[in-house]
């Protein structure tokens, strides 16, 4: 398992009928496969911060990640592993691009080159 090389902490709320990936709100639920909203505050590699909310589910490994990686952000004292959205060349999220709100950010030691966090 790696871990996504960026200071964070999240807190589990619920979201509306959202899907999985998605920027959502406290207090509704998230469409499955997700199993929460999660707030996310970091700090990026390159010094920025985020913060932000995102429909997302607990994972063990890739494979529990539909068009995903399994990551642990640094520096979450939990060291819970989320879903997060796999970005860039090749992958859904560059036919689309990442959801409102969000942007796809580089990651290192990961299965993946860069992940949709939020903004």
């Amino acid at each position: 398992m790696r871990r996504l090389l960026l200071l964070a902490s999240f807190l589990l709320a619920g979201c509306s009928s959202t899907p999985l990936y998605a920027p959502c709100d406290e207090g509704s639920e998230c469409e499955g496969p997700a199993d929460g909203c999660y707030r996310l505050l970091f700090e990026r590699s390159d010094g920025s911060e985020g913060d932000g909310t995102l429909c997302s589910r607990g994972c063990a490994s890739d494979a529990d990640c539909r068009d995903g990686a399994c990551l642990a952000l640094e520096g979450d004292p939990d060291g819970t592993f989320l879903c997060f959205e796999a970005c860039g060349e090749g992958t859904p999220a560059a036919e689309r691009g990442c959801y409102d709100g969000h942007t796809c950010t580089p990651v290192t030691g990961a299965s993946v080159d860069a992940v949709c966090l939020p903004e």
